[in-house]
């Protein structure tokens, strides 16, 4: 028969090189834990930095389209319905300045070329142009609006007074009557 071979226990450790193997696993970890914070404190940096260069393009992009905006004038389409509501603007303002008088199609049409340059005029000091053709296109919609706003007592009587060119009109037609 033999005998059962016992195991012997391991030798307890002491407590203090227990402590100290603790000590050092955390050391370890502790060293660990400060590099994965100096990683995220790196990222937020890195974040922060990306966010502001964002914002700086943002405001550069921001810049360029309202340069772009403000630099691009009317299209020819929109030119075209602009010309058209000065010169329905213009008939407005004649038929309202005649007041139901009978004038010849000649008065008639002088009348209105002066109420056409005058609404034109209005248009060019209102948006800082020499020409009406450089409203610009962003404008466009307010240009409409403003020709379409116009009364005819927004004139002063200087500039609605009968221009030389309409008194020969009306003292041609008179001897011819």
């Amino acid at each position: 028969m033999s005998t059962p071979t016992a195991t012997m226990p391991a030798p307890k450790e002491n407590g203090l090189e227990i402590v100290y193997r603790t000590l050092g696993m955390q050391t370890e970890q502790a060293e660990a834990l400060k590099k994965v914070i100096q990683e995220v404190i790196n990222t937020k940096q890195e974040v922060i930095e990306a966010k502001q260069e964002m914002i700086e393009i943002s405001q550069k992009t921001n810049e360029r389209f309202n340069y772009i905006e403000n630099t691009i004038t009317l299209r020819d389409s929109e030119c075209t319905e602009l010309q058209r509501a000065v010169m329905l603007k213009a008939a407005e303002l004649v038929k309202e300045f005649l007041d139901g008088q009978s004038v010849s199609q000649n008065y008639y049409s002088s009348k209105k070329g002066q109420f056409i340059r005058l609404v034109y005029k209005r248009i060019k000091s209102r948006f800082n142009v020499h020409k009406y053709t450089l409203v610009t296109h962003v404008e466009f919609g307010k240009a409409m609006e403003f020709v379409n706003g116009i009364k005819l007592n927004d004139f002063s009587e200087v500039e609605t007074r009968e221009t030389i060119k309409q008194i020969e009109i009306k003292q041609l037609e008179e001897k011819n009557d």
